[in-house]
């Protein structure tokens, strides 16, 4: 019973580890105006997300999400391409990036922790009107540790 417990107070402080860990990335970047957005992610995982503009065209994005039996963290550099496509209402914006990947397993759990190199490849739809956008990505990773592994893909949408 007493193991039940450590494994719950275990999680607990690795989920709060990781908000903390979110929110320090949004202190540690300069913003110019272009706006921080804070929102969640849809999809596999399903979490936090939050983007920090650095310019109109660069933008640091980060993620936090509890997976089963898991803690998944993931932060992104991305370029924007305001100009790529044309949208008759508000703005869809084409973005690119490198980044990483972290998934914690829990201690109840057999499996190693995993690393990986991200490379994002996205849709933003920026609303004329409103103080939100709405995203959609195609990620290709390379798992680093604890395996190299060969490209995996997924396909997480992320509305704010």
């Amino acid at each position: 019973m007493k193991a039940g417990f450590e494994d719950r107070e275990n999680n607990a402080m690795r989920k709060s580890a990781a908000v903390v860990f979110l929110f320090l990335c949004a202190g540690g970047c300069s913003s110019t105006g272009e706006g921080l957005g804070i929102g969640f992610i849809a999809g596999a995982p399903t979490g936090m997300s939050i983007e920090i503009h650095s310019s109109r065209i660069t933008a640091v994005n980060a993620a936090v999400a509890w997976p089963r039996d898991s803690t998944y963290i993931h932060l992104d550099h991305v370029w924007h391409d305001p100009g790529l496509f044309r949208a008759e209402h508000g703005e869809l914006i084409f973005y690119y990036g490198i980044g990483g990947r972290l998934k914690l397993w829990d201690n109840s759990t057999a499996r190693d922790n995993e690393v990986s190199l991200r490379l994002p490849l996205g849709l933003c739809y920026v609303f004329e009107q409103a103080p939100f956008d709405i995203f959609a990505e195609i990620v290709p990773r390379v798992d680093i540790a604890p395996d190299l592994s060969l490209i995996h893909i997924s396909e997480p949408t992320r509305p704010y």
